[in-house]
């Protein structure tokens, strides 16, 4: 349960998942390593991937390696359950952090001992190259959606975790928001921050629009089993306009494979 003293030093585990990541999850995790603070947990949770992924991490040092097929919210538990930090930053391997990133995150739980869970405001940069037409529509329309929070950044504590309850395991996707919505139902508060924290869209229009659906499908899910849910109800006003039919075309698939 949120405590009610004041917090005394906390540890720090940076959890990286990776699937088909081997353009970024190098770089990615030089930036982890390099940014403060320099006393910090690495922990690297991968799937089972068709690119050279797996080799490039086991190529590097200072990273603790895990695996895990069963998507995003069973490699974010395998991680939490297999590393020590009080807090966790989750990052996502096509993602890249700015030098402050890490301790910008950390921040909120040391000015307020019953915040349990941070997110990110979406940040896209002005002067990326070399993105393919796919990436660049992809950046359009985020920059459109500045104001919304990324689930490739986010942290909280070990304790919020075992509050909560984890993360969820099925469907793929969505784990981010199933989560903050049970924490809605607990005493822990949850924050946003703005960093320079981006990540690379998948650059073929295949691939993204399969991540797309996919994600589609998890949330329609989590529309589902929330409906009523006051943050169900707030991401529905917020989104109904650009996104009701996509979701509905994203359950209507998510029932004819699993329902």
């Amino acid at each position: 349960m949120p405590k009610d003293v004041g917090e005394q030093a906390m540890s720090l585990t940076v959890l990286v998942t990776a699937k088909n990541n081997a353009e970024t999850i190098r770089e990615c995790l030089r930036r982890i390593q390099q940014a403060p603070p320099s006393s910090k947990e690495i922990v690297a949770v991968y799937a089972r991937s068709t690119d050279d992924t797996e080799r490039i991490l086991r190529g590097l040092t200072g990273v603790k390696l895990f695996m895990d097929n069963e998507g995003t919210g069973s490699a974010i538990n395998t991680g939490v359950l297999n590393s020590k930090g009080d807090i966790i930053i989750y990052i996502e391997a096509h993602s890249f952090i700015a030098d402050d990133t890490l301790l910008t995150m950390m921040q909120p739980f040391k000015e307020d001992p019953n915040v349990g869970y941070v997110v990110c405001y979406r940040y896209v940069p002005n002067n990326l190259r070399n993105l393919s037409t796919a990436q660049r529509v992809m950046n359009l329309w985020r920059r459109i959606r500045l104001n919304s929070t990324m689930g490739q950044f986010r942290a909280f504590r070990r304790e919020t975790f075992f509050d909560v309850g984890g993360f969820w395991t099925f469907p793929r996707a969505a784990d981010d928001m199933e989560f903050a919505t049970r924490l809605m139902d607990t005493k822990w508060k949850m924050k946003a921050v703005r960093t320079k924290a981006w990540d690379l869209p998948r650059r073929s229009l295949y691939t993204m629009l399969r991540h797309e659906l996919e994600d589609s499908c998890s949330e329609s899910c989590w529309f589902h089993l929330y409906w009523g849910h006051p943050a169900t109800l707030r991401e529905y006003h917020l989104r109904r306009n650009s996104l009701v039919i996509l979701h509905a075309l994203g359950f209507l698939v998510f029932r004819r494979l699993f329902l």
